[in-house]
């Protein structure tokens, strides 16, 4: 049998197609795929591969794949459906590539042409009204670059011709972090089921959907951790988040009126918020506290661990965060590193507020003595 069906390490069901077929000539050719989605797409494989065989046009596709870039996106676009955490960015992006380089055969694209498209986009106005910045057109030529590997990993492509195309120098990199009086004030204001949620971002440096979806199978108490698979994460890589005892008394906080598969879900609704970036700018407003970003609990975690002396290869560790140049070279800790990472931040922030209590007391006790020596000076006059 040519198309077989096999689990993937991730214990997942996919389809493999391993068939010869013959050429006009006599020549024997042979397919071997794996991670094939469908039983009906490997059986489509395996059929249109022995027809080319058969019309001797095996050979001829294999070295000239005619895909378009906009062939790509198509490709791509389910993947990132599947996460609406990052699908709306994504159209967005794909929208200015598919105008410029949609109809481009892809394997033909060159670093030239990523550059052609650069000088393009700098011309034209945002919806801000001036030229896109230069981290915009990073996330677009690194939306491009994901569509092509994509493509290489399931064998649309034999390898990706911009693979070493080069981003642009960001000089726009955002700095805003949560304050210690902002986060008390925001989670007082947020109530008592957005609250202990907002506190627990800022605590676990978790992406959006990793926590707003976040259900009550994947908390573990006990060990003061909340477990993430393969498929709950962006990078398709399960972790372990080690909770802080705020973390810990902020869920523990969270009402007993609301039942249900999800942890923090909107009383009215009895769902997940479907929009905390926008509960959070509510928030804010009301409060006056201009800048914040829901992003920035994430900035303001790695920020701050950092700062309490965690190597960045532990930090990435618990938040989940990839590159190639660093984290997988590092990517050797395990659960102790990340529990270190934590209890290093919840240590560095009592000692904090320890300083901040201490400061307080002795300002009060200088104002105490001044006050006594002047009523002591009325008193001699």
């Amino acid at each position: 049998m040519s198309v077989i069906q096999y689990e993937t390490p991730k214990k997942k069901k996919a389809w493999k197609i391993d068939v010869e077929a013959e050429m006009p000539d006599g020549t024997r050719v042979r397919l071997r795929k794996r991670r094939i989605p469908t039983q009906a797409q490997a059986k489509a494989m395996e059929a249109k591969f022995v027809a080319d065989a058969y019309e001797g046009r095996h050979f001829e596709r294999a070295r000239t794949p005619k895909l378009t870039v906009r062939d790509l996106w198509e490709f791509w676009e389910p993947v990132t459906k599947s996460n609406n955490d990052s699908y709306k960015s994504d159209k967005g992006r794909a929208e200015h590539l598919l105008r410029h380089l949609g109809d481009r055969e892809a394997m033909q694209l060159k670093n030239a042409d990523v550059n052609e498209y650069r000088e393009k986009r700098r011309k034209e106005v945002t919806v801000r009204g001036g030229a896109p910045m230069p981290a915009t057109l990073n996330r677009e030529i690194a939306l491009l670059k994901r569509m092509y590997s994509h493509a290489v990993t399931y064998d649309r492509l034999p390898h990706s011709p911009i693979a070493k195309a080069p981003l642009l120098e960001e000089d726009n990199v955002r700095q805003r972090l949560f304050s210690d009086d902002e986060r008390d004030r925001i989670v007082e204001a947020a109530g008592p089921f957005l609250g202990p949620m907002l506190l627990v971002y800022l605590e676990t440096g978790m992406r959006k959907n990793e926590l707003r979806v976040l259900k009550r199978d994947q908390l573990d108490m006990p060990g003061k951790a909340i477990r993430l698979t393969a498929d709950d994460t962006k990078g398709d890589q399960g972790r372990a988040i080690p909770l802080s005892a705020r973390a810990v008394e902020a869920i523990r906080s969270l009402p007993a009126t609301i039942v249900g598969p999800y942890l923090f879900v909107n009383p009215k609704t009895r769902k997940p918020w479907s929009d905390p970036k926008r509960m959070l700018d509510r928030v804010c407003k009301r409060l006056g506290i201009e800048g914040l970003w829901l992003h920035d609990t994430r900035r303001t975690f790695t920020t701050l661990a950092r700062r309490a002396g965690s190597p960045e290869s532990e930090v990435m560790k618990v938040t989940g965060q990839k590159t190639r140049s660093v984290f997988d070279r590092y990517n050797i800790t395990d659960e102790k590193d990340a529990r270190a990472v934590v209890d290093r931040y919840e240590a560095a922030q009592a000692a904090a507020e320890d300083r901040r209590r201490q400061e307080s007391q002795q300002d009060s006790g200088r104002t105490a003595v001044a006050g006594g020596s002047k009523e002591e000076d009325l008193k001699a006059t």
